[in-house]
């Protein structure tokens, strides 16, 4: 993947901004700072500087000092406004009302503080406007970049979220499923015609057996259909009511899961269940058939119990499992892979996309599971937002600068 590239090729020059004043301050370099280190905005005898500014345990303010003929203009400003227009359309105004000796919002400014930004005022009957843009945290990358990089997005929609636990446990066949075979009359073994592991129908001849009662031959036969799983008759060994076979169909077998603490309380019958085979890490979907009553003594643990079709065969007794038991389930407006989540400035984010432009979206998070997140705040339905490759837009970000200093 060539990253170094990607960068590069990228990146949204400097990105339109690269702050370089004190801590909050929101001005660009490249332009005329005011005394106060904000963006000096001029039309004939009037002077407007804003800036955006940090609030003690508040969201940071649009700040603007307004001078006509270099002193201070105050009373004989009727209206003062700012005006943004964030990546992808939505806009919001600000009024600036005055407070000590200067004007400030009254609303709060949202990050990122990346938009296309107009400033009115209406001083004296006199209308005046500004317009700029002021971006950050923002890259633009071309489609073809953005292809070879794997870097791919999603429309935000809803979801469902699981709560789930993780538990092991054993393959074993199932109990209404398994046979054991004994001989009717005591006599001795005369032949066995199966072997361990073989398949066999229900009413096959397993072996023959000489009665000693009746000084005659009859056939042991199988009573279900299944596999031969233990087999202990030999031919010419006396017989009496021992086992000599068992028999488990395992077309479907039973897997024996462990609960311990707080599990045993929170799983129900019915409750979705992934088992994955350690052997070669192959998985199913089923759910809980029952929870047994008692506790293990090995284990010391309750025991929940899933079924699982067998038709490949490897689900073999005696074959360790892990599982993902399903605790409850939520449907929510608003859900993103965990994949698409980055941290910028110590916040949640993700990245939206529009066009070729890429940019940088706090978000307010709710519930959560292994795969996806619940958004409660900070992109809507619909917003197109990276779910793939997402730490290559953060870094392309923190290479071009594009950030202010809090």
């Amino acid at each position: 993947m060539r990253f170094a590239g990607l960068v590069v090729m990228g990146l949204l020059g400097l990105v339109l901004t690269a702050c370089g004043g004190p801590a909050g301050d929101h001005s660009h370099a490249d332009e005329p700072a005011g005394p106060n280190g904000g963006r000096l905005l001029t039309d004939g005898d009037v002077t407007v500087e804003i800036r955006i500014v940090d609030q003690a345990n508040n969201p940071p303010r649009f700040r603007a000092w307004v001078t006509q003929n270099g002193k201070p203009l105050t009373a004989a400003l009727e209206r003062l406004a700012v005006r943004t227009e964030r990546l992808g359309g939505d806009a919001e105004v600000f009024e600036l009302a005055a407070r000590d000796g200067a004007f400030s919002s009254t609303a709060g400014v949202g990050e990122p503080h990346s938009f296309k930004v107009k400033v009115t005022a209406r001083i004296g009957g006199r209308d005046l406007e500004w317009a700029f843009d002021s971006f950050e945290g923002r890259v633009s990358i071309d489609a073809a970049s953005a292809k070879e990089a794997g870097i791919t997005t999603a429309p935000v929609g809803a979801g469902t979220v699981r709560q789930t636990t993780q538990v092991a446990g054993v393959v074993r066949p199932r109990e209404s499923s398994r046979a054991q075979v004994i001989a009717r009359f005591p006599g001795v073994v005369k032949s066995v015609r199966v072997r361990a592991g073989d398949r066999v129908s229900a009413g096959s001849v397993l072996a023959t057996i000489d009665s000693n009662a009746s000084l005659s031959t009859y056939p042991l036969v199988a009573p279900i259909g299944g596999t031969l799983i233990t087999h202990a008759a030999t031919v010419g060994a006396a017989v009496a009511d021992q086992p000599l076979f068992e028999i488990a169909n395992t077309d479907v077998v039973q897997v024996d899961l462990n609960l311990f603490g707080s599990a045993v309380q929170q799983i129900r019958v019915g409750a979705k269940v992934k088992v994955q085979r350690l052997l070669d890490d192959a998985v199913v979907d089923t759910e809980i058939l029952r929870v047994l009553p008692d506790v293990d003594v090995s284990s010391q643990s309750v025991i929940a119990q899933a079924l699982v079709k067998n038709a490949d065969g490897l689900w073999r007794p005696g074959v360790a499992v892990q599982a993902e038991i399903e605790l409850s389930r939520a449907e929510v407006p608003l859900v993103v892979p965990v994949e698409a989540l980055q941290t910028w400035r110590d916040m949640d984010v993700v990245f939206i996309r529009v066009g070729d432009l890429y940019e940088v979206r706090p978000v307010s998070l709710g519930r959560r599971d292994r795969q996806r997140v619940e958004i409660i705040g900070g992109v809507k339905a619909g917003d197109e937002i990276v779910i793939g490759q997402s730490y290559l837009i953060k870094a392309d970000i923190e290479k071009s600068g594009a950030t202010h200093d809090h």
